[in-house]
């Protein structure tokens, strides 16, 4: 504990930093677990997540987990 630092302002900024890390490896691991989508947008997702720090993982839990797949997913599928 930093005795110049009120404890309010380590919790006040170490919080979001914390919910933030979580948000990010939940989106990664869910990406990594979604079967829905080929290995590219699998890939895309990633780079979206990674890229775009707190939006990233948002956009994916509210519209990318749930996509319809691709052209190429379906291909893969009626095949089997």
């Amino acid at each position: 504990m930093n005795p110049v630092i009120p404890m309010w302002f380590e919790v006040a900024v170490l919080l979001p930093l914390i919910l933030h890390f979580l948000l990010l490896v939940a989106a990664l691991i869910s990406v990594g677990r979604n079967s829905r989508h080929t290995s590219a947008a699998k890939g895309v997702w990633v780079i979206i997540i990674l890229a775009v720090p707190v939006l990233g993982p948002i956009l994916w839990f509210l519209i990318g987990r749930n996509a319809t797949p691709g052209i190429e997913a379906h291909n893969r599928t009626s095949a089997n």
